[in-house]
């Protein structure tokens, strides 16, 4: 490429223009001919073609003869050289006149060789001079012959002629000086002895003699001479010697053999080398191209040059190349730059390019360098860019969760999660977390455009076994799906999706969700680095996620706590007033019944008795709810079936609620018995029917009913319950529903919603407090405008109660036995010392434990049962009974009390073989009990 024309480019197009003519440079031209007798071209450099006047096609497809084109008066000497050459294989060097197609004649001086090869055709291979100038120069000379004898005698040339025999006739010039003679020195001399080193030379002037004009380039005395033979004749036209002209063209040879060295030299590496050595215009054109752009390109040469070098040029690089392009033309420096190209195949690759611009001979702006295929260097450099980018931000998304809030930690994840899908140049990110207990919902967290959001295909049943075994799923293309995947490949073209990845999200043995990406991109291929970011990250947000429900399961513990306190306090209040209460409900109710016992209906007092006795009976309704709110058990408890308490309510309850309020039973019809009060489960349902009336007041369906659940052991963590069979009461309203803070306080005591003269806020802190006392856990479910339902779980209770048969087989039999009455109160004292002489029993009595020892250690007989209150004076009931059973072993005990505690120990003060009584109890009650205590094996 260039405007030089190298002598080993041979044509394939169209040649250069043709040099100026009077420019005063030989045109050298190559070429490969055709031996056979048609002379058809089959090789010809640019130059050769400029020079014959023809255009490339014609000369190579054999259009033009090269017979045709010499002049017919040379037709006969050149077809006889090269008879000649083919005959003998040697070379040739042969002067005559080509006829140009735009007109003119050119005198050519050809050398060449006749090159033969096994299995191919002879050819001629040789180089064409033009020595058109040089002959007309010759004539000049002789029309000048005075005046260039003047000049020889300075000019740097050797100018000599020779007779017919062979003799020097003259020798001028200055060229004398370096063979070391003088002017004259030659004239006489044998040119076949004083040339006799120089074959080439001697060969070169028989031709002249002959009558040829020969040029030749020979070396003598270590001198180069370019010499011009030429015949000289006389009138007739016989030849009476020659005259030549040689030119010291010592240091000229050197160079051209320099250059030629240098260009073979430099052709080789062209050819050889890895890298791409290249001409462009200011426009981009290329020029040239070595054949190294095979290997980084995979296309030929020729397809490139003509061609714009920005066709295969990145969109996004080539205004850079074009900025950096001008800059260094204006600044005449070397331009190094970094960019993508496209190879055959359409894959991009990345050169790095030196280039620097010249002006060539012609004068056009032109910039020659050479680009090396730097794909992988490149490759290698952003892949640990980007790993190095992605561990700062691991470690900035890690910092950042550390210092979050658990408030603050879903927002952070959405944000975050935006971030790495711009850093892996996707369109969508999608969290999700599935829930880890019954309860606890899944949780999503997403990023991205409207249009790809809603059903996601990282969900589907293909992809779910994917992320179930623990494998990444990645989806370079839909076009990559199998045919088992091809609902997820619709779904995915129906929004726009055309890549994804997704990594699943461990919890030790666990599968907790995926973090994943999509992309409308055509086809995707995330790195190793932006798949282990994604694992990370993902490991941070669920790291982070558990963080967040562990501090709220820690306040939610902590409001527990404190609900607990703050109802243990009003429980311990409520035990105390019930305590006190209790005695005197227990002398109001024991008189009002003896009273009665005397007095016959109609008699004067008889109905005020009956007052007295109807209120003691409310009063006692009272302190059992407040007992129950102090969540403390009875003894009254037993087997229950729920739906027969239902079933009894049934009336009642349809009586509370009003006729706008449809009340609706579902019952189990294989229902297992539960464990508790008959009484406090009808208080349940009245307090929970009474509290959905109030929430709806236009009207509405409450819904009771009854079923039966297995609780796991996840299920009993959550529920705060113990695993196994648990019968469910649930109730459940259409009413105005409650919001999260009014659930929260809703078994508060004394938190109500209603107007001050319309609640007392007792009846779900009374509910919470008897589901608390029959070892069952209850839960609400509500939402303002949705209506409210509870759910009450009972540990479900198989078998016969054992103290309800033994308490039927008791009421049957008369007391006979001693048994020891210790109470402080003494109106309390006589009323059950009364109950107990009227039912048979020996009664010894005191009025505290200090007493009662003295009383039993006075007492010479058996004492068979102790019946004494709780809490007293100076030593209680329980440490009195500890006493006596060590000094009267099987003794029976049984403990009554006001206060709501549980009489029978703790596992720090365990009281064996007992029984108890709550305040205030029926005479009826107490000997029932007793008389089961009595007959009881232990």
């Amino acid at each position: 490429m260039g405007d030089s024309i190298d002598p080993l480019d041979f044509a394939s197009g169209h040649p250069p223009e043709a040099e100026d003519e009077s420019s005063g440079h030989l045109s050298r031209m190559t070429f490969r001919r055709s031996a056979a007798a048609d002379g058809a071209f089959l090789e010809a450099s640019a130059a050769c073609m400029a020079l014959l006047g023809h255009a490339p096609e014609r000369l190579l497809s054999g259009e033009v003869r090269y017979a045709d084109l010499i002049h017919p008066d040379d037709r006969p000497a050149v077809e006889k050289a090269l008879a000649e050459a083919r005959t003998q294989g040697g070379s040739y060097r042969i002067n005559y006149r080509i006829e140009r197609r735009q007109g003119g004649e050119r005198w050519l001086l050809e050398t060449g060789n006749c090159v033969r090869r096994p299995g191919a055709p002879a050819v001629f291979e040789g180089v064409l001079l033009d020595v058109t100038r040089e002959r007309e120069a010759v004539q000049a000379l002789r029309e000048e012959a005075q005046n260039l004898r003047s000049v020889l005698s300075n000019a740097p040339i050797l100018l000599f002629s020779v007779d017919r025999e062979g003799h020097f006739v003259i020798g001028e010039g200055r060229g004398l000086e370096s063979l070391g003679l003088r002017p004259g020195d030659w004239a006489g001399l044998s040119v076949f002895e004083l040339f006799d080193g120089a074959p080439g030379a001697l060969a070169s002037i028989r031709r002249a003699l002959a009558g040829e004009e020969v040029t030749s380039i020979d070396e003598m005395e270590g001198v180069v001479f370019e010499t011009r033979y030429a015949p000289v004749r006389a009138p007739d036209g016989s030849v009476l010697g020659t005259i030549g002209v040689s030119l010291d063209v010592t240091q000229r040879e050197r160079a051209l053999a320099s250059l030629r060295e240098s260009e073979t030299r430099l052709q080789a590496i062209a050819e050889h080398s890895q890298d791409v050595i290249f001409e462009l215009d200011v426009e981009g054109v290329v020029h040239y191209v070595s054949p190294g752009v095979r290997k980084l390109l995979g296309m030929e040469p020729r397809d490139l040059i003509g061609r714009s070098v920005f066709s295969v040029v990145h969109p996004e690089d080539r205004d850079r190349i074009l900025e950096g392009m001008a800059a260094s033309a204006r600044a005449n420096l070397e331009g190094r730059a970094v960019f993508r190209i496209r190879n055959q195949s359409g894959e991009w690759r990345w050169v790095e390019t030196a280039a620097r611009f010249f002006r060539s001979s012609g004068g056009e702006l032109r910039s020659v360098g050479v680009s090396r295929d730097v794909t992988e260097r490149e490759e290698a450099q952003r892949a640990l860019e980007r790993r190095l980018e992605i561990e700062r931000r691991t470690a900035e998304i890690s910092r950042r969760f550390l210092a979050l809030g658990a408030d603050e930690i879903d927002a952070e994840i959405v944000r975050s999660l935006e971030e790495l899908a711009r850093l892996a140049e996707a369109d969508h990110a999608l969290m999700l977390v599935v829930a880890d207990k019954p309860g606890n919902a899944e949780q999503r967290f997403e990023w991205g455009d409207a249009e790809l959001r809603g059903p996601d295909s990282f969900r589907s049943d293909w992809a779910a076994r994917q992320l179930l075994s623990g494998r990444a799923m990645h989806v370079r293309s839909v076009d990559e799906l199998p045919e088992e995947a091809a609902k997820e490949r619709a779904e995915m073209l129906s929004r726009g999706v055309h890549a994804c990845l997704a990594i699943p999200l461990r919890f030790g043995d666990r599968f907790a969700g995926f973090v994943g990406f999509e992309s409308r991109g055509g086809h995707r291929t995330w790195s190793e680095q932006e798949t282990s970011l994604l694992r990370i990250a993902g490991e941070i947000f669920a790291s982070a996620l558990r963080r967040k429900r562990a501090e709220e399961a820690l306040r939610e513990s902590q409001t527990q706590l404190l609900q607990v306190q703050k109802m243990e306090a009003v429980g311990r209040f409520a035990g105390g007033i019930a305590h006190d209460f209790n005695n005197l409900l227990m002398v109001i109710s024991g008189g009002a019944r003896e009273v009665l016992s005397h007095l016959r209906a109609g008699q004067p007092g008889h109905e005020d008795v009956l007052e007295i006795r109807g209120a003691a009976e409310r009063a006692t309704s009272l302190t059992r709810r407040l007992l129950a709110f102090a969540r403390r058990k009875t003894l009254t408890a037993g087997r229950i079936d729920l739906n027969d308490v239902i079933g009894d309510m049934a009336g009642m309850l349809e009586r509370l609620l009003g006729e706008d309020i449809e009340l609706v039973l579902q019952a189990d019809s294989n229902l297992g018995a539960i464990h508790g009060d008959a009484a406090q489960i009808e208080q349940i349902l009245v307090n929970l029917s009474a509290n959905a009336r109030d929430a709806m007041p236009t009207g509405g369906r409450l819904l009771v009913s009854t079923f039966e659940r297995d609780v796991t052991d996840d299920d009993a963590a959550l529920l705060g319950l113990s695993p196994g069979r648990h019968v469910v009461l649930r109730v459940a309203d259409t009413g105005s529903g409650m919001d999260a803070h009014t659930q929260a306080r809703v078994f508060e005591p004394f938190f109500t919603t209603k107007d001050p003269d319309k609640g007392t806020g007792l009846g779900l802190a009374i509910v919470y407090g008897i589901v608390q006392d029959s070892d069952g856990v209850i839960r609400v479910d509500s939402s303002p405008g949705q209506g409210t339902a509870f759910e009450i779980f009972f540990p479900r209770r198989d078998g016969v109660d054992g103290e309800d048969s033994a308490r039927n087989a008791a009421a049957e039999r008369e007391g006979r036995e001693t048994v020891l009455l210790v109470e402080d109160e003494p109106a309390v004292r006589r009323l059950l010392r009364r109950a107990l002489e009227f039912s048979g029993y020996r009664v010894l009595e005191a009025t505290d434990g200090e007493e009662a020892l003295r009383v039993s250690a006075d007492h010479r007989g058996e004492i068979h049962a102790l019946v004494s209150d709780v809490i007293m004076p100076r030593l209680g009931g329980r440490e009195l009974a500890r006493r006596l059973m060590q000094s009267r072993p099987g003794l029976r005990v049984l403990l009554v009390s006001g206060y709501p505690e549980d009489p029978r120990g703790s596992h720090r003060d365990p009281l064996p073989a007992q029984a108890f009584l709550q305040k205030p109890f029926t005479a009826e009650d107490l000997i029932s009990k007793l008389q089961e205590l009595l007959e009881s094996d232990s």
